[in-house]
């Protein structure tokens, strides 16, 4: 038994495919944004980690005792011994060392060659 509705005698197959096609389109744009939101949490994470491995830099050479004033964005190296120096390690037989740089902040980073 069929319903004879004036309603539903609409072409209900182009109904569906328009349907299904605008779920479709919603399904691919709600696709992107979350992509483009896992990317900006990639760069959150990516952000904290750097500011974390900085905090952790700035305490081991606070607990370090420097004979000199350092000057803010000066390059500097920190070798495996703690000794922080202007001395780069080409310059001098001291072994491997780090090139840091103490930022406007206070904090120190590790400047990483281009």
């Amino acid at each position: 038994m069929t319903i004879d509705n004036p309603v539903w005698r609409v072409n209900t197959a182009k109904s569906l495919n328009r349907m299904i096609s605008e779920m479709a389109s919603i399904e691919n744009v709600s696709v992107k944004e979350l992509q483009r939101l896992q990317e900006h949490a990639d760069l959150l994470i990516q952000q904290a980690s750097e500011i974390q491995s900085r905090v952790e830099l700035t305490k081991h050479i606070n607990s370090i005792t420097i004979p000199f004033i350092i000057v803010k964005e000066k390059e500097y190296y920190l070798y495996e011994d703690d000794t922080i120096s202007l001395i780069a390690p080409h310059e001098w037989s001291k072994g491997p060392a780090k090139t840091i740089r103490q930022l406007g902040d206070g904090s120190w980073e590790e400047v990483v060659a281009c």
